[in-house]
C-alpha cells in the first residue's frame, strides 16, 4: 500500500484464497516514523474493524509493515488504514476491496 497516492485496487482472489497480506511502510515515502503506533482500519462505511497500538520498529528511514486481511470477512469498496506515530503525523493507506 502507498500513502497519499488514492487507493489501490486489491485483485480478485482465486476461490478458496485464504486472504490479503498488505505491506506499507508506516513512515510512507518520506520515511522517519517514531514509534510507538496507533494503527486503525476502517470499512467501506468508515466502521472501525481494527485498532491497535503497536511497540514497532525503533525509528528509522523504513519501517516497513504488513497486515493480513481474510478476504471472506472482507466485502467490496473502500478501507483505510490510518497510521498514527508518536510526533501526531498520520499516514492514510486506502484501497479497493474487490
Amino acid at each position: 500500500l502507498a500513502d497519499r497516492l488514492g487507493p489501490i485496487e486489491l485483485p480478485p482472489l482465486p476461490a478458496g484464497a485464504g486472504g490479503y497480506r498488505l505491506d506499507f511502510d508506516l513512515g510512507g515515502p518520506e520515511g522517519g516514523a517514531h514509534p510507538p503506533y496507533l494503527l486503525q482500519l476502517t470499512d467501506p462505511g468508515g466502521a472501525v474493524l481494527w485498532e491497535r497500538t503497536w511497540k514497532g520498529p525503533p525509528p528509522s528511514a523504513r519501517a516497513l509493515a504488513a497486515l493480513v486481511l481474510p478476504a471472506d470477512l472482507m466485502r467490496s469498496g473502500r478501507y483505510n488504514l490510518t497510521v498514527q506515530d508518536s510526533t501526531g503525523t498520520i499516514r492514510m493507506f486506502p484501497f479497493l476491496a474487490p
